[in-house]
């Protein structure tokens, strides 16, 4: 586990899958959707390209990615190695 911003993230490896997981703002339903877009950002600084890498890696490899969060709770990223 790691702590960021007063944020708990909690990063999870099983044989077929990780799942990284925070105690963070959360990202809202209207902003989800964009997430994987390269330069999208809901901050004040930032480039916005690190999911849009991680989505175009999973791509490229086979593998499947997904994304839940809720506004003042958090949000969990789960990658399925194939």
């Amino acid at each position: 586990m790691a702590f960021l911003s007063g944020a708990i993230i909690e990063i999870i490896q099983e044989k077929d899958s990780l799942r990284i997981k925070d105690t963070g703002e959360g990202i809202s339903s209207e902003d989800l959707p964009n997430v994987y877009n390269r330069n999208f950002t809901t901050k004040s600084s930032g480039a916005g390209m690190g999911l849009s890498l991680v989505k175009k890696l999973c791509e490229r490899v086979g593998w499947a990615i997904s994304i839940e969060s809720e506004v003042g709770e958090g949000t969990t990223v789960d990658i399925f190695f194939n």
